[in-house]
């Protein structure tokens, strides 16, 4: 489980700073770190160029989801980045040989990175970028695994003083259970509490952070979920453990930005020491764990960072590089 021969990334676009106050070089150098480590890991990346068409494709994590030897292409939520799938696309059926599966509903929007697959199942992110038509998208593309939608509000960030304040993040049931039934017209949703907002001052304000479902929690190794300590990937957590039809071990970290990890060929990627080093510190009392660290910081400005920057497949056919 987790174990890859191949990965799909997309170089940096000099675009990409439009998106928010980034060094494109130090971006770039991230990647580069990210690309390399891979390989060191015995993953054969292939690179795609830089689309200046579309600031946001190094996030290719969204534009698919890999499942035993069959990629879904997405349907991205946001419309400017729909067009980053036709480059993925082709590049995964002629370059990887994988068989292709299309969402045919329009009304669907599915990102990839709303999509956590722990090996055994699948739970789906209901976002600002990801509905539960995509949700039922995937159902139907992988009915042999139950897929469980999770509602992920907004997050808070506190502009002009203290750090960011998370909001409520809530769940829904699952979608089904078992593969012979069909998903539902419509799934119903159940809504928690908002936890209590913070006390503004005049010079706060709340700034509305969309986020995905793997910014909360991701895989650390097979069956270990990795999440935070914040109050949202909590909430998460036990939705997770309430409604998965497995069990599963958890990796708690104490920053929220250290939740979304990679679990490469036996090795977990993590959040560096300059970044994370609560994280770190807590990692190192856990030697059973193969551990290798990236900074991230420039991509994270937009995206999650570390698992958004790849897709990884498993195969036997030699890939051509280009």
């Amino acid at each position: 489980m987790f174990r890859y021969t191949h990965a799909l990334v997309c170089r940096v676009p000099v675009a990409f700073r439009t998106r928010a106050e980034i060094d494109l070089e130090e971006a770039r150098r991230q990647h580069e770190a990210l690309c390399r480590l891979l390989r060191e890991l015995g993953v054969d990346v292939v690179e795609l160029p830089p689309d200046e068409l579309h600031p946001e494709c190094v996030f290719v994590e969204d534009t698919a989801v890999i499942c035993n030897g069959v990629a879904l292409i997405t349907r991205p939520g946001a419309p400017h980045r729909q067009g980053e799938v036709d480059t993925v696309r082709a590049v995964l059926k002629k370059e990887l040989g994988l068989p292709i599966v299309e969402i045919s509903d329009e009304a669907a929007k599915l990102d990839g990175g709303d999509v956590l697959f722990t090996g055994r199942e699948f739970f789906v992110g209901l976002s600002e970028w990801t509905n539960e038509a995509g949700a039922r998208a995937l159902a139907a593309s992988f009915p042999e695994f139950s897929v469980t939608p999770i509602k992920v509000s907004p997050g808070v960030r506190l502009e002009g003083g203290q750090q960011g304040h998370a909001l409520q993040v809530s769940a829904a049931r699952s979608l089904h259970s078992t593969p012979p039934h069909p998903p539902p017209a419509s799934l119903p949703l159940i809504i928690l509490s908002p936890l209590e907002p913070p006390q503004l001052t005049p010079n706060l304000r709340q700034v509305s952070e969309p986020r995905h479902l793997k910014a909360l929690v991701s895989m650390a190794a097979p069956d270990v979920l990795c999440v935070s300590k914040g109050a949202a990937s909590q909430e998460v957590l036990r939705r997770i453990e309430r409604e998965a039809s497995f069990s599963y071990q958890t990796l708690t970290v104490p920053e929220d930005s250290a939740a979304n990890v990679l679990s490469v060929n036996g090795t977990l990627i993590h959040r560096s020491a300059a970044e994370a080093p609560e994280t770190c510190k807590h990692l190192e009392g856990k030697p059973e764990l193969q551990r290798r660290q990236l900074s991230v910081s420039e991509l994270a400005k937009v995206g999650a960072g570390l698992s958004s920057c790849c897709l990884l497949v498993r195969r036997t056919r030699a890939a051509r590089t280009f």
